[in-house]
């Protein structure tokens, strides 16, 4: 093992930076990295003049570690396709520094193992990387908050969770210091707000849930897993599909799920800045509970596609809180707005959702 840079304090932070000239030097390196630490590496196995030439191999990885093992770093010698797997959040300009080599891919993936050196050329791996999005109104409901936050603050996967309180005649200071936690305080009462965080936002990919569920971080996981292979895709949960018939009626039960409901969805950061640039479905909603409906046409619109669905299995769970106050609950003719919505969103965007 060669040493070519090492700047360590007396308190033994800093980086070193080491070339390996043997097999052996694998195990070398196993007994220094700690947890905690991070690993960052780049190796060309040939002169690249087409990254997608098969003869070719380009390795990015940077690592943050959660645990190590030798058989694990023999592992990430026998990459065949182009990898780039990183923890963005430890790289500033990661975006340039790999965009040379393909296209900047969608940070999900919270630990590496074996299977993820199968499959897709391009692949991220991390300890964080969604942004949780939360909207409430009812001071009802503040209980449910004392179990949401905690556990989301707790969640590595998650980048942030941004808190968007709706009543401008209810104060609500949340009773957890996390720096995780953004909250923002709405002059008006619309359920636009839970799509207006771009500025926000430091991941791609975004969640916006209900405050009146708690979903398990291996579900939040495998929602996350299925939209890092389908980055265009709207994705849900199973218990919350629903139906469009011909006659474009909205209807909990069917055979082809056509929507997935507002209370767990998961998409890409892009769909929230071209639903807010659109000045028209924007005050068409303003005053409506036709979001979500809005949010599943628009990206219907784009392509073409209806969302997937996760199933809810074993640890993959959401837990049920109070919903007090919700609108489905207050509003006796719900079922009949909601129909209302299917039917502006499929004629606004020219689309058949059935």
């Amino acid at each position: 093992m060669k040493q070519v840079f090492r700047n360590i304090d007396k308190y033994y932070a800093g980086s070193v930076e080491l070339v390996p000239e043997e097999p052996e030097d694998m195990w070398h390196a196993y007994n220094l990295v700690a947890v905690g630490d991070t690993l960052r590496s780049t190796t060309i196995r040939k002169p690249s003049k087409r990254i997608n030439d098969a003869t070719n191999t380009k390795t990015i990885i940077i690592i943050q570690t959660d645990s190590f093992s030798f058989k694990a770093a023999t592992d990430i010698l026998k990459f065949s396709k182009i990898k780039i797997m990183l923890s963005y959040q430890h790289l500033q300009n990661w975006r340039e520094e790999v965009s040379y080599y393909a296209a900047p891919c969608l940070f999900i993936y919270p630990h590496l193992t074996p299977s993820m050196l199968e499959g897709s050329d391009t692949l991220c791996v991390g300890t964080s990387g969604v942004s949780i999005v939360l909207m409430g109104y009812s001071t009802k409901r503040f209980p449910n908050y004392e179990t949401i936050l905690p556990s989301y603050s707790n969640m590595g996967i998650i980048d942030q969770i941004i808190l968007i309180w709706n009543n401008k005649n209810e104060s609500f200071m949340p009773n957890i210091d996390s720096p995780k936690i953004k909250l923002i305080k709405s002059s008006d009462n619309s359920m636009n707000n839970r799509f207006n965080v771009s500025e926000y936002l430091r991941t791609d990919a975004v969640m916006v849930i209900d405050d009146d569920v708690l979903i398990s971080e291996p579900l939040l996981s495998l929602m996350l897993f299925t939209m890092g292979e389908n980055t265009n895709r709207l994705v849900g949960i199973s218990r919350d599909m629903r139906y469009v018939n011909s006659n474009n009626e909205y209807l909990v039960s069917g055979n082809d799920p056509s929507l997935t409901l507002g209370k767990t969805m998961l998409f890409h950061r892009r769909y929230l800045e071209k639903y807010m640039q659109d000045k028209t479905l924007v005050e068409w909603n303003s005053k409506r509970f036709c979001e979500d409906i809005s949010i599943n046409g628009l990206i219907f619109k784009e392509t073409n596609l209806k969302p997937l669905f996760v199933p809810m299995t074993g640890q993959n769970t959401r837990k049920d809180l109070t919903e007090i106050d919700g609108a489905s609950i207050v509003d006796k003719s719900w079922a009949l707005r909601r129909t209302d919505c299917v039917q502006w969103v499929s004629e606004y965007f020219q689309i058949k959702l059935y």
